[in-house]
């Protein structure tokens, strides 16, 4: 596995996740 790859992937799914707090909070707002 390649570190650089992995470091990638861990990227993707932060923001990932911050896309999906912000959907959140604009869907509650």
């Amino acid at each position: 596995m390649d570190p650089g790859l992995d470091k990638d992937l861990s990227f993707l799914s932060l923001v990932e996740a911050h896309i999906d707090l912000m959907l959140t909070f604009v869907i509650l707002s």
